[in-house]
């Protein structure tokens, strides 16, 4: 048992010398885009893409964001009520197939029609 430790400790050491890994591929990943500032953070929210580091709008997820924003603002529905709503009329979220309360209550906590801005960590 150890000695198979030992020999994929071994191998994954080789493999890290032969490709020139370091081991810590994720180590400060980003951290330069934070500083020059440029996108770096993972998915990006609904109704931006990340596109060459940048955000840009879109489309049909700025739709998707305006209707759900109507729906609260203009119906005063609440995030459950927008989820079954923004499904019946086929609006697709970002990264699964069904909406959830509270996906629809973080889509709608950025009040503006900007992408959020990029903070540093104090």
């Amino acid at each position: 048992m150890a000695g198979c430790i030992r020999i994929r400790m071994g191998l994954g050491l080789l493999f890290s010398v032969a490709t020139g890994s370091t081991g810590c591929g994720a180590a400060g990943g980003g951290r330069g885009d934070r500083v020059e500032g440029q996108y770096a953070y993972g998915v990006p929210p609904y109704g931006w893409q990340a596109h060459k580091k940048e955000l840009t709008e879109e489309e049909m997820e700025q739709a998707g964001r305006a209707r759900a924003r109507q729906l609260r603002d203009e119906d005063e529905l609440s995030f459950r009520e927008i989820a079954a709503v923004l499904e019946a009329e086929g609006v697709q979220p970002k990264r699964c197939t069904r909406w959830h309360p509270e996906t629809v209550r973080r889509m709608l906590a950025n009040t503006t029609d900007r992408p959020p801005t990029l903070r540093g960590r104090a």
